[in-house]
């Protein structure tokens, strides 16, 4: 699966520090090709001309009202969509990216499993406390962590799973 099909996109309200720990773990993926957008959220700092600044190869668009992580996200998807990605990776701006090789694993396990639609991750506390297999694999569950999560589109057009009620 090529990473070009992929976009990332991280909803951000307010830059802070793990903001930008989060930005930077993702530039290995970045440079296997994937297409990074993050969404400000109507933020009072407006940091869309930073993050252009200090990661040069992302994508920043702003949504000018917060109308919470929903509105946002669905900004993203939106333009991932449009733009003719297969899959959507939507990640908290907090998460931090500790093993490189997160996305071809989620991409790996969506092809041996088409039915299942999205992909998600084990969550850590503490980077120091990551053990990282030597083969990534995985597992079937009936729920999964919201901070880090892998849509396929057909599964996002299918049922507009972040729309508003």
């Amino acid at each position: 699966l090529e990473f070009s099909r992929v976009l990332f996109r991280s909803v951000t309200y307010t830059a802070r520090d793990y903001f930008w720990r989060c930005l930077e773990s993702l530039r290995p993926t970045a440079a296997a090709g994937a297409r990074i957008i993050v969404v400000d959220n109507g933020s009072a700092d407006r940091h869309v001309d930073a993050i252009r600044s200090r990661f040069p190869g992302y994508d920043a668009i702003r949504v000018e009202n917060n109308s919470g992580f929903i509105s946002g996200a669905n900004a993203g998807i939106q333009d991932a969509v449009a733009g003719g990605a297969e899959f959507v990776a939507l990640l908290n701006d907090d998460t931090e990216i500790v093993d490189d090789r997160w996305l071809d694993a989620a991409l790996r396990a969506l092809d041996a499993e088409p039915e299942a639609g999205m992909a998600g991750f084990s969550m850590i506390d503490r980077v120091e406390d990551a053990v990282l297999p030597e083969e990534p694999g995985y597992a079937i569950k009936s729920r999964l962590n919201g901070f880090a999560l892998v849509f396929t589109r057909d599964l996002l057009q299918t049922i507009n799973i972040l729309r508003p009620f």
